[in-house]
């Protein structure tokens, strides 16, 4: 999903709504926890309380195009940022570093999901 705007003020304006969101994913990075053309449900969680084995919701800025992400946390790296494992369509594994700014919430699994 890409757009040209912050995607964490629209998920803020809707969690003041509801707690929970229905997302569609897209992709294959999470496969097989996170299926292309899921809908799951995000809910918001404080930056604290988000734990190894979480599978979080991010924006990413990338050539001014705001991107929308869903990845397991892999670690956490003290309290200024969270590390995350990717993998890409060709099972190789990816690494990055996402801010507490950029986590828009958690994917809640084990609920109904469609």
């Amino acid at each position: 999903m890409t757009v040209p705007y912050d995607l964490k003020a629209l998920f803020e304006e809707a969690f003041k709504k509801t707690p929970h969101i229905k997302l569609r994913m897209k992709g294959k990075s999470m496969y097989p926890i996170l299926k292309d053309g899921e809908t799951h449900t995000v809910a918001k969680k404080a930056i604290e309380e988000i734990k190894e084995g979480d599978i979080v919701v991010y924006q990413k800025l990338y050539s001014q195009q705001c991107r929308c992400y869903a990845h397991l946390v892999l670690k956490r790296i003290g309290r200024e940022s969270l590390y995350f494992v990717v993998g890409d369509s060709k099972g190789k594994p990816l690494n990055e570093i996402v801010f507490p700014e950029e986590v828009i919430g958690v994917v809640v699994l084990g609920g109904d999901s469609r």
